[in-house]
């Protein structure tokens, strides 16, 4: 297989800068990705997904002050977006004193909602409102799922629960339930065959796969992302400076296992972000030139997974759908 950094060339020059960006968010805002269209008969880490930094973080599904994405989780899967980052945070529940004093705005129970860092600090921050739990989050998922049936989505949970506080809200989430694929079960078993082919996972109706960030709580249902992923560090630097693509969490980008492949996953964002810089940031040259001058050579694969911040603005999906025409060549 050859692989090549060089851009693409996508039909005719449009005369004008305005026909250029036109022609360019035509493209970026396609619903179904070009990596979708094939027959589905190569691996599962043969493909390289779009990718959304804390997801659930955006200005549609929740009243946000600081967010890291601006559509709601269902409009992201709809433009092509693949895999979704959650932050999974055990809420010991409002109680009486901030139900009365966010005037019954703020009256939920105990359980596992999407937060930042935690549940209980300034709304629209660390929180915001509606709170929305995990299984609520996961039973979206699964319901745009069911809608589009050839579609496989990923989640990665940076997990803070303890004591088994994870499994109940997945169990809970009854539309996403039976798609989960489990990497360890009798029907595939993936580190003694392989990742299976999309098409196996299209015709068996296994197409969401979920890791979960702590080892305590890996199960059926959320398998540790350490145990079946590599992934580099995420911060970029306050300008967006520092592209080297180094490991995360111990785990070397380039370990190889006897029999399958560990899926690579590609973090590209800065600590703090904002629009100008993902806008910055994911502009085709800067991000493909990373992919393959930096994260391709430090981990001697192409990234499965490219994570970024505000995935409408740049490039990110022409990039992706770049990696997987790459991955197509002889």
């Amino acid at each position: 297989m050859i692989l090549t950094r060089n851009r693409i060339r996508i039909g005719r020059a449009p005369r004008s800068i305005a026909a250029i960006l036109g022609a360019m968010m035509a493209m970026l805002l396609t619903a179904t990705p070009a990596y979708s269209q094939d027959a589905g008969d190569r691996r599962f880490d043969e493909y390289t997904w779009l990718t959304t930094h804390n997801s659930y973080a955006n200005y549609e599904d929740a009243r946000w002050s600081h967010v890291m994405q601006s559509h709601s989780i269902v409009r992201q899967l709809d433009n092509g977006v693949r895999g979704l980052m959650l932050d999974a945070h055990w809420f010991a529940g409002s109680g009486d004193a901030l139900c009365a004093i966010s005037l019954g705005t703020d009256c939920y129970g105990p359980g596992v909602y999407m937060c930042h860092g935690s549940c209980s600090g300034g709304a629209g921050f660390s929180y915001a409102l509606p709170r929305r739990t995990l299984t609520e989050t996961l039973n979206e998922i699964g319901q745009w799922l069911q809608e589009n049936p050839t579609e496989i989505v990923t989640i990665f949970l940076e997990d803070r629960t303890s004591d088994g506080q994870l499994i109940n809200p997945i169990v809970m989430a009854d539309k996403a339930l039976p798609l989960i694929f489990d990497p360890e079960s009798d029907d595939w078993y993936v580190q003694a065959r392989g990742w299976p082919p999309l098409l196996w996972m299209r015709q068996n109706n296994k197409r969401l796969v979920i890791f979960t960030s702590e080892y305590q709580n890996r199960s059926f249902l959320a398998r540790a992302r350490n145990d079946y992923a590599v992934e580099n560090t995420f911060d970029l630097g306050a300008l967006g400076q520092d592209i080297a693509c180094e490991s995360r969490n111990n785990v070397p980008l380039d370990k190889t296992e006897a029999n399958w492949n560990r899926l690579f996953i590609m973090n590209h964002f800065r600590r703090t972000p904002t629009p100008a810089g993902a806008a910055i940031d994911n502009q085709f040259d800067k991000l493909n030139s990373r992919v393959f001058d930096k994260c391709l050579s430090a981990a001697g694969k192409l990234p499965n997974y490219v994570a970024v911040d505000y995935y409408e603005l740049g490039d990110a999906k022409l990039v992706v759908d770049h990696m997987n025409r790459t991955r197509q060549l002889p």
